[in-house]
C-alpha cells in the first residue's frame, strides 16, 4: 500500500472512529450502582445541582474510568506497536485516537471539579442536574444549551 493510500485510510478510519466515539456516555464502562455518597438530595435530583457529596463520588467514579481508559491506551498502543498488518493497524489506530479523545476528556471533567466548575453548563453557568451527570459524567451543558449546540 503507497503512502498516500495508507494515509487516505487512516484519515478515513480516524473519521468514522471519531464518529462513532463522540457520545462519550456510551463509550465509558457501564456505571456502577450509587451509593450512600450520592443519597444527600432533599428534592428531584431532575432540577437539583449537584452537592459536596455527589461531585466527589463523580470524582472517584471519573478517576476510576480515567485509569481503565489509560490502560486501555497503553494496551492499544502496544497492540499498534506488535506489528500487524495495514487494515489491523488502521483499525488500532483509529482505537488509538478514540481513547486518547476519552481520556482528555475524562482529564478536562476532574479539571472542572478541581476548579469548582463541574455541573455548570459552559455555556450559562446553571446548574446541570445530578441526574444528568448521573448518566452522562462528562456532560458540559445543561439539556437547553445542549439541544441548542446539537442544532448547530
Amino acid at each position: 500500500m503507497t503512502d498516500l493510500a495508507l494515509g487516505i485510510a487512516l484519515d478515513s478510519a480516524l473519521d468514522s472512529a471519531l464518529d462513532s466515539a463522540l457520545d462519550f456516555g456510551t463509550a465509558l464502562p457501564a456505571p456502577q450502582p450509587w451509593d450512600e455518597r450520592t443519597s444527600t438530595m432533599t428534592t428531584s435530583d431532575e432540577f437539583t445541582a449537584i452537592s459536596e457529596p455527589q461531585t466527589q463520588a463523580m470524582r472517584a467514579d471519573l478517576e476510576e474510568q480515567l485509569q481503565w481508559r489509560e490502560v486501555q491506551l497503553r494496551d492499544l498502543r502496544a497492540a499498534v506497536d506488535g506489528g500487524n498488518d495495514d487494515t489491523a493497524r488502521l483499525a488500532l489506530l483509529a482505537d488509538v485516537a478514540a481513547t486518547e479523545r476519552a481520556v482528555a476528556e475524562l482529564r478536562r471533567a476532574l479539571e472542572r471539579i478541581e476548579e469548582g466548575s463541574y455541573g455548570r453548563c459552559a455555556d450559562c453557568a446553571g446548574a446541570i442536574p445530578f441526574g444528568r451527570l448521573k448518566i452522562r459524567p462528562l456532560a458540559r451543558y445543561c439539556i437547553a444549551c445542549q439541544r441548542r449546540h446539537e442544532i448547530r
